[in-house]
């Protein structure tokens, strides 16, 4: 792809981008799957373990193996993403799983281009992931959405190191098309509304089997030697005069989620979901705030990608940092996007010395004038890593994992 363009994410058919992507992971050799990630500790590195050791001139040999499945997927690019709400229950999560062995296939593609000091095709791969993951959000269930963000993390994970290799074409290249992806992101409770319509009709394919019992137990995945296989099963025989009551319970939960998801009241992530009580649903149930906070990171986390190619930019064009996010607009970017974490509010910027601090006020909601989110109590490598909704302190670009 030529430089000076990028992905167009507005549908221009009906082709689904799903489609390419399955082809894609049709596409991929065996091998590319056992290259170990940038950062793997050596003792997960072996004959017998998941992943093998090689030489930067093996990986190279094996990622020119699969251009062709990282063809397909850019092609599918082009067009939107459809889920399948009539797709079984198994054949969905399957593929899931195939997505995700795609998106750590790009990921190793774009480390390898990166080791032989081709930056610009390495962000290129790494913008593929980001925007294959944003598409899994987009007309999939809280699944799907779960899976997205997952694919997003692993995809924006190291770009930061990218930039500074990166000319100013290339990084507006890379501005813009974070500005379209980003533009291209699906409301949570669209998320939460798919994901009642597929367990709502997975549901009915289910209930219309004589032993349906025993297909939620095992699509479910309840390990049928603990406490809540059990009970799991009491309330299924003993508690359930109908398979009607476990799909009236689960609507009119979902029916809730997606009201309050509709009307949070302000941009903050911490909604107030009603979660069934009873052992069927909580295994039906979405983690709704679990999914809808890793999703606000991970938008947080692409934003701040785009806002740190925007400074690359200017410092670039200027020699310096500007002294105000605000000067980016509209030479290099065309407007600044939110703090998700705010109510709407830009991120939080200002120069350090040579250098510059721009951070999220984090899912505190408080400015903590740049003081990043740190654990103690993690191991050394995991102590700025954004676990969950209850900590303290900003996300700073550069310095938080998320």
């Amino acid at each position: 792809m030529p430089e000076n363009t990028y992905v167009q994410l507005t549908p221009v058919s009906t082709v689904n981008a799903k489609s390419y992507f399955a082809t894609a992971y049709s596409q991929l050799t065996k091998t590319v799957s056992e290259i170990p990630p940038r950062d793997t500790p050596a003792n997960e590195i072996g004959p017998q373990d998941k992943y093998k050791q090689f030489t930067q001139k093996q990986v190279d040999e094996i990622i020119r193996q699969n251009l062709p499945a990282f063809t397909t997927l850019e092609e599918g690019l082009h067009y939107p993403y459809f889920g399948d709400s009539a797709q079984s229950v198994p054949t969905y999560f399957v593929c899931l799983g195939n997505d995700r062995a795609l998106a750590r296939a790009l990921n190793a593609a774009a480390e390898s281009r990166a080791a032989n000091g081709d930056y610009v095709a390495a962000m290129k791969y790494k913008l593929d992931g980001v925007q294959m993951g944003t598409f899994l959000s987009q007309g999939s269930d809280f699944n799907g959405v779960a899976v997205g963000v997952a694919i997003d993390d692993l995809s924006r994970k190291n770009a930061f190191g990218y930039i500074k290799y990166l000319n100013v074409i290339q990084s507006i290249t890379a501005i813009n098309r974070l500005a379209l992806i980003d533009s291209e992101r699906v409301e949570h409770y669209q998320s939460l509304e798919s994901q009642k319509q597929f367990v709502q009709a997975s549901l009915i394919q289910i209930f219309r089997i004589e032993k349906w019992r025993d297909d939620l137990v095992n699509i479910y995945n309840v390990d049928n030697q603990s406490l809540q296989f059990q009970e799991f099963m009491d309330t299924l025989e003993l508690k359930l005069e109908s398979p009607r009551t476990a799909y009236d319970i689960f609507t009119s939960a979902m029916n809730n989620a997606i009201m309050v998801a509709r009307h949070p009241g302000t941009k903050m992530v911490v909604h107030h979901f009603f979660v069934p009580t009873d052992p069927i649903n909580r295994v039906l149930f979405p983690m709704c705030d679990r999914v809808i906070f890793r999703d606000c990171l991970a938008t947080t986390g692409d934003r701040l990608l785009e806002i740190q190619l925007a400074l690359h930019v200017y410092q670039l064009q200027h020699g310096s940092y500007p002294a105000s996010l605000n000067q980016l607009v509209p030479a290099v970017m065309k407007q600044l996007p939110a703090d998700p974490f705010s109510d709407s509010q830009s991120f939080k910027y200002r120069r350090v010395h040579s250098g510059y601090l721009l951070y999220s006020i984090g899912p505190d909601g408080v400015d903590n004038g740049g003081c990043p989110i740190y654990d103690s109590t993690e191991p050394a490598m995991d102590k700025h890593y954004v676990w969950n909704e209850d900590e303290k302190g900003d996300i700073v670009a550069g310095v938080n994992e998320l």
